[in-house]
This record gives structure tokens, sequence and C-alpha cells, in this order.
């Protein structure tokens, strides 16, 4: 059996655990499938037939039926992570307290040892593009319910994540390669073509047993399918066909090390587990544009651009996306270290918000001239780049993944106001002629507009040698404490589709 890894877990109960990671394909030969089964199907019963879930399903019903099934439903794809208790010194099992897997996404099919019914029932599915998204399954995620909100899910979690994205990067590096060799040619880096295409992890599951749990880890639920009482519920219940998670990517290479950039869709920031480390991010950088040398002292050293790390996510609210490169989370645990940051979200003038300084809301008030029904207007909200890496690329490629990202978000909303327009039906009065709805071209051809506040004397000169041109500057006197007289400005670039 491929157990390529086994390294000692988090201490349970007192006693030390380990992790087995069970390479794909290779389930079918764990020594413990019993004690797996028997872990599952207690996990299974305590969520879904108990007060947890006000007894929508019988007690009787069992997640896996034979030992045999869950290897049967993996296939030769699926790795599984698996913590346990050291085996006995007697030579007895050991207690399994939690399990996970991971694939790469395929729709399920019949498979020799699998029910039917829960092939067809938990028939995973999404809409996502395949050619711009490589999309893998979470499988199982299962913790004993003796041990659950103590941290073994999301450490699982970690490690399945993990493993997508290094099992991503080799299969990337792997295609580089092939890609290259037929063009005999030298095998190029990972470079910014390959980083764009975005890794998502897709589950399916119960909506009403554990779709809230999903939903406070940053999921998102793309699809739900009602499926009576199936399974003999108390109740009618919902199979969640699909909940989304965009997760890490690889990244450039930065000061010799691999990188890994990840995606927050919007809403998504609040869950991020390093939101001290962004904020020490985002800090450290302006203080270094604004405060010293390169601002000629404008600001005091002392300023902060977030007061505390809820902040951002604050500003940012529930339509804002945002992309972070940073390094590899270290195998001792600790946070990866963060390189660079950007953001973009659909145009709004600021209003007061929980959670950010009303000084800030009223000193850099977002605002345009465009004709909103004329323009499609974006904002970028951050643009961030660790002081010791300017001036190597970084800030060019958030650059591009934000303006990506809205090309791709500004034709979605486009295609969706297209289809409900023409949904609409003609009006009733005998008029052949009367126009119903705008034709498809009429709506994508909005201008396609970005548009960003900032401070004058400090960031005009960076974005204007990148196509970006002043519209409006507003003297802000010596506010926040400045040396000398200081300017905001708002710009706006032309997005080319």
């Amino acid at each position: 059996m491929d157990v390529s890894i086994e390294t000692p877990g988090p201490e349970i109960d007192g006693q030390p655990s380990i992790i087995s990671f069970v390479g794909p394909g290779e389930l079918k030969t764990y020594p413990y499938l019993l004690q797996l089964r028997l872990l599952i199907n207690a996990a299974f019963t305590f969520k879904h037939t108990g007060p947890a879930s006000n007894y929508l399903f019988p007690s009787d019903v069992q997640r896996l039926e034979t030992d045999d099934q869950l290897p049967a439903e993996f296939g030769s794809e699926t790795f599984t992570y698996i913590v346990s208790s050291l085996i006995p010194e007697d030579g007895g099992p050991p207690r399994l307290y939690a399990t996970g897997s991971g694939s790469p996404f395929k729709p399920k099919t019949s498979q020799e040892g699998v029910p039917n019914r829960v092939t067809e029932t938990f028939q995973m599915k999404t809409d996502l593009n395949l050619e711009e998204n490589e999309v893998w399954e979470l499988k199982v995620l299962v913790v004993e319910p003796t041990l659950q909100n103590q941290g073994l899910g999301s450490l699982l979690m970690k490690l399945v994540e993990g493993e997508v994205v290094k099992r991503s990067a080799e299969s990337r590096l792997q295609l580089s390669k092939l890609e290259s060799s037929a063009l005999d040619v030298e095998a190029p880096k990972l470079n910014n073509d390959i980083v764009i295409k975005r890794l998502v992890m897709a589950l399916a599951t119960s909506k009403e047993v554990n779709e809230a749990y999903y939903l406070k880890k940053g999921w998102v639920t793309t699809e739900v399918n009602p499926v009576g009482k199936a399974f003999n519920a108390s109740r009618d219940w919902h199979a969640l066909m699909s909940m989304d998670l965009s997760i890490k990517t690889t990244g450039p290479e930065i000061n010799g090390q691999p990188s890994i950039i990840s995606f927050f869709a919007p809403g998504q920031l609040k869950s991020y587990p390093y939101l001290l480390q962004l904020r020490l991010l985002v800090n450290v950088a302006f203080v270094s544009n604004h405060s010293g040398p390169a601002s000629n002292y404008l600001f005091a050293s002392d300023l902060q651009r977030l007061d505390t790390d809820d902040q951002l996510p604050a500003e940012f609210g529930s339509e804002t996306f945002t992309y972070i490169i940073s390094s590899l989370i270290p195998e001792n645990g600790d946070p990866p270290r963060l390189y660079a940051t950007g953001s973009g979200s659909p145009f709004k003038p600021r209003t007061p918000q929980p959670g950010v300084p009303e000084h800030v809301t009223k000193a850099f008030q977002m605002r345009t001239e465009l004709d909103l029904k004329r323009n499609d207007v974006w904002e970028l909200k951050v643009l961030v780049v660790d002081p010791t890496l300017q001036k190597q690329g970084l800030g060019g490629l958030l650059m591009k993944l934000v303006e990506g990202e809205i090309v791709k978000r500004s034709a979605e909303s486009s295609l969706q106001l297209s289809k409900l327009e023409s949904s609409i039906p003609a009006p009733n009065n005998g008029d052949a002629d009367v126009e119903v709805s705008k034709s498809n071209d009429e709506i994508v051809a909005r201008r396609l507009v970005m548009v960003l506040i900032t401070v004058k004397e400090v960031n005009e000169a960076y974005y204007l040698r990148r196509g970006w041109v002043t519209t409006e500057t507003n003297a802000m006197g010596r506010g926040f404490n400045a040396s000398r007289d200081w300017h905001n400005c708002w710009m706006q670039k032309d997005v080319s589709i």
C-alpha cells in the first residue's frame, strides 16, 4: 500500500495521533477498512438521524453498507487522509478519529459495489467551464462525533486543499514539459498563462445537514436539487449538487521559492484564516510608500492603513473579489508569508460601514462622472506588494488577474441581463414593432472601465505608466497629519475585452 505520508498528528484526548496518507487507488488495501466504515457510519448517524438534523433520517440508514463500498466509490484517482491513534501494542486496530479525501472532478457513473441510489442522489455536477477552471471534488470529510468542533475538520480540509494544490501544480508542470517537448524547445517555467486557470473544489452533500458548516468555511452553494423523502426521510430534503470553493493555484517563483495564488470570491475574504498577516502586509506596504523616503515622508510613520484585522473585509463587503499571492504553508503549520494582493468590485459610491473608520470613508470617497448606463464601471479596490518585492512584476501580474476577472464577471452579468430582458413578454398593445429588449451585442458593447482613488503624490505616476488617466484631483490640505499639503486623485482606465 502506498502510504506516502505518516506523520505525527495533533494531541487528541491527551494522546498522540498520526496522520496517514493513502495514495489514489490504494484505499482498497488499507488494513482497517472495517474501522473506517464504522467511523463514517457513526458520524453519518450522528449528523443525519439524531437531534443535530431533527431526526431527518431513520436511525437504521447507513452511509456505507460494506467495507468495500468506499474504495469502490473512490476509484483510482482519490487520495485520502486518515487521522488515527497509534497502533496499540497488542496489535489491535487503531482508533480512527477523522478522514478526508479529494479527487479530480468527474461526473458520477454507476460503479460496481456502489448502490445506485447513492450515485443518483448525489450526482455531483458543476456549471464551471472546465477549460477555464480546474475542478477537484471533496469526496469525504468526516470527524468522529465525540471529537467534533475541535478543529479536526478544518485540519483535514487544509490537508486536502494542500494536496490538491500540489497535484495540480505537478500536472501542470508535466503538461508544460509535454507541450514543450512536442515543440522541441526548452520546457518553460510555470508562467502567467498557466496561473490564470482557476483551481476550484466542489462537493455534493445534504443541504439541511451540512450546508451551514461549509458556508462558514467559505464555500458557495451553486445548485440545489429537491429529492423529496428519499432514503425514507421524515420530511422533504434537498441534495446540494454543487458547492464551490476557489482555492490556490501555482504562482510565480519568488526568491527562488514556489508561490501560490489564492482567489476569494465576493464575500469570502472574511473567512480567510490569515487576516492578521494580510493586515500586516497592507500596513507595511502603506508605511513604506507613504511614510518613508519614497514619499519624502509625507505621512507620519505611525499612520496605519488598516486598524483591525476585520477592517478590509468590512470595506470590501459582499461584492469584492480578491487575489492573494503567498508562500506555501510551512510544514510546521505556521502562517504563510503573504507577498501581494489585489481586489476588484463593481463601482458603488462609498457609504459608512460598520468596522470602517468614518475618516477613511470620507477621505477616499470614490466617485466617477461616467454615465453608468453607457459604461460598466469597476473599481480597483486594493493593489499591494511587499516592499521588498516591488518592481519585480507582482503588481503587473495582479493587475492582469484582476482585469481578467472583471472581464469575465462583466460578460457574465451582461449575459444574465440579456436573458432577463429577453424573457420579458412583449406588451399586449397590438403594436408588433415595439422593441422588447436590447440585443446581446448592444448590451455587451457597453464600455468596460476601471476606476480607482489614490494619493496623487505617492501613486499617480505608477498608474500613469500603466495606461491609467487622472480624471479629478482633490486638495486634502494636511489631512491625516501630513507633513505638507497633498491630494487625492481619481483615475480610470479602459479595459480591453
